[in-house]
């Protein structure tokens, strides 16, 4: 039998739990802090970045103007010199729509899918145009698409493959269109939100270097590391929460909010993910969804592959999304609503 002060401990022990529970906090302790301020490279070109990618040598900038004519702009690496366009936007043959880059390609390697054509499209970058190496039918499957893809090896690549109501964080070989493994979900918020689960809820952004892979959620403050072996996925560990937050649904505000869906109230916690060999860099914001898109995030946690806190650095200018450069020890990033013809440079020296 239970003795009174045994019982005093389980009681204290479930409010801290139920606590912990319901506010949904976790404390992240870094050895480190660094401010980091914005240095302006300006582009000429004019175009609208939408997302910012990187290969060896260069770096391509994604053009989301509805009137644009290219998909991709590329430029030289340290100078940020303006090379050549490439990857014509467009139905016809050699013309693409709606590309998925497929991130951390070796080299001066760029490859996407098109959700368009379903095609898997490979270049290979040089300083006078993008040469097309590979073109072949990926299709998608069960209504599920590859809505992020990740180079591992030749024959290996980390994908997540989603629809609105169903995600699945998969290792395939897209050649031979063979699914090697699957990660199952951390959280089962499929039965939990039932007919209200929608992706978002638990979406991740993904990066990979080598066999490491490290998942970021956008709506759950949690990093998930893990390791590729022998055509398997493995978790080898996580910072952040262990449940998931109260979500807001996706039904109109009734509240007051300054939002029109309830959606809105939820907050982002991952904006965007990049890494090196050394270690990943989570985008973190802390900001309602319905005001993500305007102010964006001016924090930047970074972790080895063991999951262990680096360092917390503090920009001086908030940014959407980014890269990190570790030859020249920078990280560049884009905002286009206070940086439109301009791309952010953060020296990590």
């Amino acid at each position: 039998m239970l003795n009174i002060r045994q019982l005093l401990i389980i009681s204290f022990l479930l409010l801290v739990i139920s606590c912990n529970n319901e506010n949904n906090t976790y404390i992240k302790n870094f050895p480190k802090q660094q401010t980091l301020n914005a240095i302006q490279v300006p582009i000429n070109e004019i175009i609208k970045a939408g997302n910012i990618y990187k290969s060896k040598d260069y770096i391509i900038l994604r053009d989301i103007q509805t009137n644009a004519k290219y998909n991709f702009y590329v430029y030289s690496l340290p100078s940020f010199h303006f090379l050549y366009s490439f990857c014509p936007i467009g139905t016809g043959p050699g013309e693409y729509l709606m590309p998925t880059v497929i991130k951390n390609m070796p080299e001066n390697r760029f490859a996407f899918r098109d959700h368009a054509t379903d095609k898997y499209v490979s270049y290979l970058l040089t300083d006078t145009c993008a040469i097309m190496e590979e073109e072949f039918y990926l299709p998608s499957l069960d209504n599920r698409f590859f809505w992020e893809m990740n180079y591992v090896d030749t024959t290996q690549y980390l994908t997540k493959r989603s629809n609105s109501k169903s995600s699945t964080r998969e290792l395939w070989n897209i050649k031979q269109r063979l699914l090697l493994d699957t990660l199952p979900n951390t959280f089962n918020l499929t039965e939990d939100l039932g007919k209200d689960y929608y992706t978002e809820f638990d979406d991740t952004w993904i990066t990979v270097s080598g066999n490491h892979f490290a998942s970021a959620y956008f709506f759950i403050d949690r990093i998930e590391f893990g390791e590729i072996r022998n055509g398997k996925l493995y978790l080898t560990g996580k910072i952040g929460v262990d449940f998931p937050p109260k979500f807001y649904l996706f039904n109109r505000n009734t509240f007051g909010s300054k939002f029109k869906y309830n959606v809105d109230n939820n907050i982002v916690r991952y904006e965007d993910l990049s890494c090196t060999q050394i270690g990943i860099y989570a985008l973190y914001s802390g900001i309602p969804w319905g005001d993500s898109e305007k102010i964006h995030s001016s924090s930047v946690e970074v972790y080895d592959w063991k999951g262990n806190p680096i360092k917390r650095l503090l920009l001086n200018n908030n940014i959407s999304s980014l890269i990190v450069d570790e030859k020249y020890k920078c990280i560049y990033g884009i905002n286009l609503e206070t940086n439109e013809d301009a791309i952010l440079k953060f020296n990590l020296k």
